[in-house]
């Protein structure tokens, strides 16, 4: 039975919070901590008890160690067992295998990247959070907005220990993912988005291991999709298989997503002997991954949203730890002087982090998608793996774009064609 009640300001360090964070995830969780870092009260609110695990790939791409780094976070998720990466391996419809060096790539990005499962990193991000003076309270399950009559968020209510409870705060940060009926009652949905279809599991005694993370478009041969392994410890790894929209959309799809990833391991050639002697670790568990940006709004009067909740996952490789993380910041750093100056323009700057947020990614996004409907084909595939694996520049070039750091749109210049027309 759940018990009305409320939460008194005094719950919260004395006092009520200025920002209420939802979801203690990357995005979540370096929002939580930014803040708390330039002085303000942040209640960050968490529906499981940590250590909990999530349903992900693990990666930490070479633009996820930079954000680390620009958060001087990098040590601590080093020293917690991180299994470096240094490149990554596409193999192709056609069986063609690139290497892509994570040395030299655009944007000055660090020559590596991580694995690390998140049941390890959001801990050490929420950690991170309450050492700044964020306030954690963990089985605390929202489950509705607080609203004036107007439309205007003015906190949340939260199910916590049986108790129905409110909470009120000038700002809601919603760093959900993709909880869509969440995000709908909020206002933030209005049609449920297309979504990548995911799922993933843990393997021991998986051999040949490399500091790679590998990408397997073998499947489109049968799926609108890719599969993946990504090693997390010496013979550990993590495997798993996403279904692209629009065929995640279908039902049977989604269904069947568990089927299709036993019959990748099963079949996959290359992958036979690794994984000859393979005994899962725990279950699987799918999810969906919300790509859609920047289609739905990320701001209304008193809330925003970061990270996956805004559709902020890369269409084309499925990563988003990256993007929660500098979104996360981003959104600190925009609402902290509006949150320290006149509260009655706050608004306002929840609207300067939409146009940031648009600004910064808007184009990039509309590029991927772009790629995902044009390039994501076997013959098109198999075509940029083995031009690329003939010419350094068009190799280079599919990385950045892949890592999200140079402009998709850079497939469609002609130098590109001449490289995939070049023998």
């Amino acid at each position: 039975m759940i018990v009305r009640g409320r939460i008194t300001m005094a719950s919260v360090n004395g006092q009520r919070p200025e920002v209420i964070v939802v979801g203690a995830g990357p995005a979540g969780s370096i929002a939580a901590r930014e803040l708390a870092l330039q002085g303000h009260e942040v209640l960050l609110l968490e529906k499981a008890h940590f250590p909990r695990p999530k349903t992900c790939g693990d990666g930490l791409t070479p633009r996820a160690v930079a954000a680390l780094q620009r958060l001087g976070l990098e040590e601590m998720v080093r020293a917690a067992g991180a299994y470096r990466v240094n490149w990554a391996l596409l193999m192709g419809p056609s069986g063609q295998t690139m290497k892509m060096p994570f040395h030299g790539l655009p944007g000055k990005l660090p020559s590596y990247g991580y694995v690390l499962p998140r049941l390890v990193l959001d801990d050490l991000l929420r950690r991170a959070a309450q050492s700044a003076g964020a306030v954690l309270w963990q089985n605390s399950k929202v489950i509705a907005p607080r609203q004036d009559s107007r439309g205007r968020i003015l906190g949340v209510e939260i199910v916590q220990d049986g108790r129905r409870r409110t909470v009120l705060a000038p700002l809601t940060i919603l760093a959900t993912g993709a909880a869509f009926p969440l995000l709908k009652l909020f206002g933030f949905l209005d049609r449920l988005p297309p979504v990548v279809r995911a799922v993933r599991g843990y393997w021991n005694q998986v051999i040949d291991l490399s500091p790679q993370l590998e990408f397997y478009f073998t499947v489109l041969n049968r799926i609108r999709g890719y599969a993946w392994l990504f090693p997390t410890a010496a013979g550990k790894a993590n495997i798993g298989l996403g279904v692209f929209p629009p065929a995640a959309a279908n039902s049977r799809a989604s269904l069947n997503v568990r089927a299709m990833l036993a019959q990748f391991m099963a079949t996959e050639p290359s992958l036979q002997h690794r994984l000859a002697d393979a005994v899962p670790a725990g279950k699987l568990a799918g999810y969906p991954l919300r790509t859609d940006f920047p289609a739905m709004r990320s701001w209304r009067p008193g809330c925003i949203v970061v990270g996956e909740a805004a559709g902020l996952v890369n269409p084309v490789t499925g990563e988003g730890i990256d993007l929660a993380m500098e979104s996360g910041a981003l959104a600190a750093r925009t609402v902290h002087p509006f949150l320290s100056s006149d509260r009655r323009l706050l608004d306002v700057g929840l609207f300067v982090y939409n146009w940031r947020l648009r600004r910064q990614y808007g184009l990039l996004f509309r590029g991927l998608h772009l790629l995902l409907r044009r390039a994501m084909m076997p013959r098109s595939l198999s075509r940029l793996i083995r031009q690329g694996n003939r010419h350094a520049v068009l190799a280079k070039r599919i990385a950045g774009i892949n890592l999200g750091t140079t402009s998709p749109y850079t497939a469609f210049y002609p130098s590109t064609w001449y490289y995939l027309r070049k023998r």
